[in-house]
C-alpha cells in the first residue's frame, strides 16, 4: 500500500502543474485573440481598459505559477531518484519533521486481514453479519475490530492470558480497548516514525506502520508525512479515561520494553497508561 500511495502522491502532484499550463495557455490564447482588435486604437477608443492587457497580466500570473510548480516537481522527482524506492526511514516525531499525529491513527481493537481467516477466529464472521454490506477491499485495507466474543481475539482469550504471555503479545492491537492508546516503546525510539521514501522538503515519504511483522502504510489514500510544529503535533482533544470499575489486575509492562502498564477489565479488553 505504501507504493500506491507513492504513486497516487505523483499522479496528484501532477494536476497542479497541468492546471496552471492550462490556464496560462487559455490566458495567452485570449490574449492574442483580443489584441489584433485592439492594436492601433488609442487608450479613450478602448473605453479606458484594455482586455488584452488583462488577459495578459492573467496568463503572465499563470504561467509563472505553472513554472513554479513545474520546478518544485521536476526537484520532487530528482530528491526521490536519488533516494530510491527500497529504503525505509526512522525519523524522529513530534515538534519537527513528520509529527506521528494524525499519521499515526490508533488502531486498537483491530484485526489483520491474515489472522481473521485462521482456524479458530470469528471475527470476520461476526463483522460480515453486523455489516453485510462491508465492502471488502476496506476490510483488506484496515482490517476489522476484533470480537468479543472469538475464541483467539476475545475478551475471555485477553484476561486468559498470564501476565508474561500479555507481555509477550502486548503489540497485538486487538489485546486493547478501541479507545485505549497503544503501547509505546521506551527509550530513544519512543518517538520515531518510519517514512517510506523519505527525500526530505522534497518528498516528505508515506508515513508506515508495523504490520505482521511488515511495515506498511495504512491504507493507499494515505497522505505524505508533513512538517509539524509542537502546536499541532498533538491532537486538540482530551483523551478518553479508562474505566474505573471492573479492574481485574495491572501488568507492568516496562520489564517488557514499553513505557507503561496494561490494565484488564473483567468485561473488557485492556488498556494501556504510560508511566508517569
Amino acid at each position: 500500500m505504501a507504493v500506491q500511495a507513492r504513486k497516487r502522491v505523483l499522479r496528484h502532484g501532477l494536476v497542479g502543474p497541468a492546471a496552471s499550463l492550462a490556464a496560462a495557455c487559455v490566458g495567452w490564447a485570449a490574449t492574442f485573440a483580443v489584441l489584433p482588435g485592439e492594436l492601433g486604437r488609442t487608450y479613450g477608443e478602448l473605453g479606458e481598459a484594455s482586455q488584452s492587457s488583462g488577459f495578459a497580466a492573467v496568463a503572465a500570473g499563470f504561467s509563472i505559477l505553472a513554472l513554479a510548480v513545474i520546478g518544485g516537481q521536476i526537484w520532487r522527482l530528482f530528491t526521490m531518484g536519488q533516494v530510491g524506492t527500497r529504503l525505509v526511514w526512522e525519523v524522529p516525531a513530534g515538534a519537527g519533521l513528520a509529527p506521528s499525529w494524525p499519521f499515526e491513527g490508533e488502531e486498537s481493537g483491530l484485526v489483520g486481514t491474515e489472522e481473521v481467516r485462521s482456524g479458530g477466529c470469528i471475527c470476520l464472521a461476526e463483522f460480515r453479519r453486523s455489516f453485510p454490506g462491508a465492502d471488502d477491499h476496506v476490510i483488506e485495507e484496515e482490517g476489522i475490530h476484533a470480537s468479543d466474543y472469538c475464541p483467539l481475539h476475545g475478551i475471555d482469550r485477553v484476561n486468559g492470558l498470564s501476565p508474561k504471555d500479555f507481555a509477550a503479545l502486548v503489540g497485538e492491537s486487538w489485546l486493547w480497548d478501541e479507545q485505549s492508546d497503544l503501547p509505546g516503546r521506551a527509550g530513544s525510539d519512543e518517538k520515531r516514525l518510519l517514512l517510506y521514501g523519505f527525500a526530505g522538503h522534497g518528498f516528505t515519504g508515506i508515513p508506515l506502520r508495523p504490520r505482521a511483522g511488515l511495515v506498511d502504510a495504512a491504507f493507499p489514500e494515505i497522505g505524505l508525512a508533513r512538517e509539524g510544529i509542537s502546536e499541532v503535533a498533538e491532537p486538540g482533544w482530551d483523551k478518553s479515561d479508562r474505566p474505573a470499575a471492573g479492574l481485574l489486575d495491572t501488568i507492568d509492562l516496562r520489564p517488557a520494553g514499553y513505557n507503561g502498564f496494561a490494565f484488564r477489565y473483567r468485561h473488557g479488553r485492556a488498556w494501556f497508561e504510560a508511566a508517569k
